[in-house]
């Protein structure tokens, strides 16, 4: 491994080391991380210990410009699927928001839970049926939907990599008032905090570090749901250590 950085010699070896493995093993780390730190923002914010990415609708989202833009304009490079995807998961992000701020009681873990439930019920919808209507796309595109590291190149990850760290670093700033938040909105007001603000940050939050790690390796499930819960079994509950 370490030769086939210091003493390249262009055998297979060294090239599966250098173009798949550590591409593929960095590539990994840093979308388990940003889903992990996504995972434990989703359930400071909606309250709801089951929420992940696909709560809000932004896998859902991210799959549904990808099998557009397949289908509709026959885009197929998996760069390009790189930035679509980023865009729906941020547009269906933002209509989630939109839904679940509607009405006199504002943003609630309860509203915003039942909008991305119902936008990801949608995008998986319309998706669907593009794939059936165009079924000689399901092929090219099921590759991307299940989700995989596999096969993505180093420059992918670095590509998006300044807006995964910019979020890491916000994140754990916000850390000590997400604790705050945690006991409530009344106590949070009390005590100084806006909390309308710091919901939107950590919705922005959300989007960047979701919409990310979809676009990098597809829409991966189960770390940003089960890596919170882990993390608070072995160092508790604090949001800035988590």
């Amino acid at each position: 491994m370490v030769d086939a950085f210091t003493s390249y010699n262009g055998s297979t070896e060294h090239i599966i080391v250098r173009d798949v493995r550590v591409p593929r093993a960095l590539i990994a780390a840093f979308v388990g991380g940003s889903l992990g730190i996504c995972g434990v923002l989703l359930q400071s914010l909606t309250k709801n210990p089951l929420a992940d990415s696909g709560i809000f609708g932004i896998n859902a989202g991210a799959s549904l410009f990808v099998v557009a833009a397949l289908v509709l304009f026959g885009v197929n490079s998996l760069a390009s699927f790189t930035w679509i995807a980023f865009l729906g998961a941020g547009v269906s992000c933002l209509f989630v928001f939109i839904l679940g701020s509607a009405g006199r009681q504002g943003l609630t873990p309860l509203k915003i839970t039942l909008a991305g439930a119902a936008i990801t019920a949608f995008c998986s919808s319309l998706s669907n049926g593009m794939l059936i209507i165009g079924d000689s796309a399901m092929e090219e595109v099921l590759f991307w939907i299940s989700g995989s590291v596999e096969g993505r190149s180093l420059d992918i990850l670095l590509n998006l990599l300044p807006y995964m760290i910019i979020a890491w670093i916000v994140a754990l700033l916000i850390g000590s008032s997400i604790n705050t938040l945690m006991l409530g909105d009344d106590v949070a007001r009390s005590l100084g905090q806006k909390t309308v603000l710091l919901k939107l940050t950590m919705g922005l939050l959300i989007v960047i570090l979701a919409g990310s790690s979809v676009a990098v390796a597809g829409p991966i499930g189960f770390v940003g749901l089960v890596i919170p819960h882990i993390a608070r079994s072995i160092i508790g509950k604090d949001v800035r250590c988590l």
